[in-house]
């Protein structure tokens, strides 16, 4: 009796986790197709000039798509595209940006395939191109050139950083011109006042650490590979 009790218990216990498990994958390849069905419908929004007023003023301006002017009297935004020009009295922050993104106080986005020029330029994601700015601030890749007072590029870099500071968490491809250099590791040149990396890279400068390299410390030049 009580082996046909715990046989029967068993059985109720298996049958109630398979419906659960079942309930559960179903329930997240419905919340997966509705995401991908709210992609393609963003993604088949597309207009070709826009003006916004400020973030959800006109509200279409959240999740539409520009393939053309995207004008901000005086913000943009939006977590759509603009493949063409955004252009705004004080800031321009839509996701992302294949071609240029200006305002003269702040340009935020994404990712960016082009040229940010104003006060401060930030990419969250991935900057690729040119940025001309007093601060350029990347949260994660970039490559081609920064221009500014500051440079600070969380992942690695490839290209041309020039700027009073230039700060980069990853590595560097390229080359480093400022007073301050930090990175990661260079693959190019460092020439500045004082030079840091911790694994590898060639410099100039009056003080040049290396901090994993054969000589840590030297001035006026100092090599690791």
């Amino acid at each position: 009796m009580k082996t046909a009790f715990k046989i029967l218990f068993l059985f109720s216990l298996s049958l109630i986790t398979f419906l659960t498990s079942a309930a559960a994958d179903s329930n997240i390849e419905f919340i997966e197709q509705k995401e991908k069905q709210d992609k393609i419908s963003t993604l088949s929004n597309w207009a070709i000039f826009q003006i916004a007023i400020c973030p959800y003023v006109p509200g279409n301006i959240m999740h539409s798509n520009v393939c053309g002017l995207k004008v901000g009297l005086p913000m943009s935004d939006g977590r759509g595209y603009v493949n063409g020009l955004e252009l705004s009295l004080l800031s321009s922050t839509t996701s992302h940006i294949a071609g240029h993104q200006l305002s003269p106080i702040v340009n935020a986005n994404r990712i960016i395939y082009g040229f940010q020029s104003g006060l401060i330029n930030m990419s969250s994601k991935r900057a690729f191109g040119l940025q001309l700015a007093t601060t350029n601030i990347n949260g994660g890749d970039g490559a081609g050139l920064q221009v500014s007072a500051i440079n600070f590029s969380r992942g690695f870099y490839g290209g041309l950083q020039a700027s009073a500071a230039n700060i980069t968490g990853g590595p560097v491809y390229g080359l480093q011109i400022g007073a301050v250099n930090t990175a990661e590791s260079v693959q190019g040149l460092q020439i500045g006042i004082f030079n840091l990396a911790k694994k590898s890279g060639f410099q100039l400068g009056v003080l040049n650490i290396i901090s994993n390299g054969w000589l840590p410390f030297f001035p006026i030049i100092n090599f690791s590979f």
